[in-house]
């Protein structure tokens, strides 16, 4: 929660500057005004270390730790539905820097996986072939982009 947290600040205090935000006396109301597609390119123009986890809660909404909320109990008891996705490494990994497996397991293990043990970032990487063939990047066949790193 603490990294997410500062990975929030860190956009935002890059991101009210570039938009003129800065001298409003509410610099988030400011931002909530500006239109996505002029807040877009200053998202996209500078890149910060990240957690990897999309999208992001704040305290209100997720006061601890999801695991700690469960096993507490002190969470809305309803039946619900979870969404899916696929392949979203794709989307959130950088561009033209992995194209080695010692390159990916470095980006997961200082930028996405909080330094976790070493064997944990092995686990995750066998878990999660590198084979276009069976689908990761989806549906592409067995394509590679070499402009976007192997």
């Amino acid at each position: 929660m603490v990294q997410q947290l500062l990975l929030v600040l860190t956009v935002y205090d890059k991101i009210a500057p570039q938009i003129n935000c800065t001298s409003a006396l509410d610099t988030l109301a400011c931002l909530w005004t500006i239109h996505y597609t002029t807040l877009y390119p200053f998202i996209d123009s500078f890149e910060v270390d990240n957690p990897g986890c999309y999208p992001t809660a704040n305290a209100h909404i997720m006061p601890n730790h999801p695991t700690k909320i469960l096993h507490s109990g002190r969470f809305v008891h309803i039946p619900h539905s979870h969404g899916t996705n696929c392949d979203e490494g794709t989307d959130n990994a950088p561009v033209g820097v992995i194209n080695t497996d010692h390159d990916i397991y470095l980006f997961l293990l200082i930028r996405t996986l909080f330094n976790s043990p070493s064997r944990t970032v092995r686990e995750t990487m066998r878990l999660y072939l590198d084979d276009p063939a069976i689908g990761i990047p989806i549906n592409v066949g067995s394509e590679r982009f070499a402009d976007e790193g192997y």
